[in-house]
């Protein structure tokens, strides 16, 4: 016992001279600990003045703890800096897409006045096919992503709506009250298509949601859209097969409401559906079933896909993540002969790939070649 008390005291003796000895130390070397807190404040992005004096071995040690956060937060940006290069052609989640640096700089394709290409088909079916897009985003998003939409794709829309956390009139983008969050996302939907049937039902046939990271062929939307009448109780997407017993479209390749199902949907029970929470695509899946408003099969003639919840790459060359599989109603598959020549949605894609994707579908072009229509719509059961 005797012996443990000895060892304790020794301990603590130690302890205590080793702190006078830090102290003093410290002390001798104060132009080292200004140095400190200089480099503390140069990694922090703040000025000298703006640091605690150092009075006691305390402060040194908030100093050099805040030293060590910096070099974490450093640390990780390299780390993250190094995935860029793996994510940035193929980005699988939210998060990946993330890492892939945006851009605020907005493309402008000034070369319209060159082109010869005939629009009358595309514009009469725009005037029989009315389509109202709403792109869900938040106000830290709309300059990192929605810009892009507004300037790209959502122009070719009878209706564009952005829908955020917070009125923005000079974007303009209309504020739901709903707090921001991915968790938060089933809130902003269903009050998104509260707000369009009260507000908007009349000025559109078919009602489009979809994110601020997702690309949409307009034209190739109406066309499969013209097969059908906005009076059936239907809705289009890429079909996912699991939770929910008829299926449910996947919310990240977008998925469009009939007129039928709007209002279906405006005129529900409040307890048929969830109010928040949950995954978004799920819970408005499970709330039209309740409605009887069915998931359309969106595949051509050929049996090939129009809606693609990742990005072309992906879905060209593979690498989908291990879940895809099990959700995909229809296998899962990759490669070129199982995407349909009349797309109509593909999600992931970063600013840059907006503007890529732009390029190709609306500019790029071969010398003497002129594309043939084809009839790729077809009754879903012929499949």
């Amino acid at each position: 016992m005797r012996q443990t008390h000895l060892v304790g005291m020794v301990f603590l003796c130690g302890l205590l001279f080793g702190s006078v000895f830090v102290y003093y130390f410290i002390a001798a070397h104060h132009d080292a600990l200004r140095y400190l807190r200089k480099s503390v404040a140069r990694l922090n992005g703040t000025s000298l003045t703006e640091q605690p004096e150092v009075v006691g071995i305390s402060h040194v040690m908030l100093e050099v703890r805040r030293l060590r956060g910096v070099i974490a937060q450093m640390t990780a940006r390299l780390g993250n800096a190094t995935k860029i290069a793996y994510v940035e052609k193929t980005p699988t989640s939210h998060e990946e897409l993330d890492l892939i640096p945006g851009t605020n700089r907005m493309i402008h394709f000034k070369d319209s006045h060159f082109h010869v290409d005939d629009h009358r088909m595309a514009n009469e079916l725009a005037k029989k096919v009315r389509v109202l897009c709403w792109i869900t985003t938040y106000s830290e998003n709309l300059q990192k992503r929605a810009i892009h939409i507004k300037n790209t794709w959502g122009k070719r829309c009878n209706k564009l709506l952005f829908f955020s956390d917070k009125d923005e009139r000079n974007f303009p983008a209309i504020g739901l009250g709903v707090d921001t969050g991915r968790e938060h996302l089933t809130a902003k939907t269903m009050r998104a298509f509260d707000y369009i049937y009260k507000h908007y039902y009349n000025e559109a046939d078919w009602f489009l949601k979809a994110d601020d990271d997702t690309y949409v062929i307009v034209e190739n939307l109406r066309y499969m859209l013209s097969a059908h009448s906005p009076s059936e109780a239907i809705y289009f997407g890429q079909v996912f097969s699991v939770i929910v017993k008829q299926g449910y479209n996947s919310g990240g390749a977008g998925y469009i409401l009939s007129a039928e199902a709007l209002s279906r949907f405006a005129k529900r029970d409040a307890s048929l559906c969830a109010q928040d929470r949950g995954a978004e695509d799920v819970e408005m899946g499970l709330c039209l079933e309740k409605l009887h408003v069915v998931p359309g099969d969106t595949r051509d003639k050929l049996g090939r896909s129009r809606f693609h919840c990742f990005n072309p790459q992906t879905h060209l060359h593979g690498g989908y993540p291990d879940w895809y599989s099990k959700y995909d109603k229809y296998g899962a598959k990759k490669g070129v002969e199982w995407m349909s020549d009349y797309p109509v949605s593909f999600h992931y894609m970063s600013p840059n790939a907006i503007y890529d994707i732009e390029y190709f579908i609306y500019h790029l072009g071969v010398y003497g070649i002129v594309k043939g229509l084809q009839d790729l719509n077809s009754d879903p059961e012929q499949h």
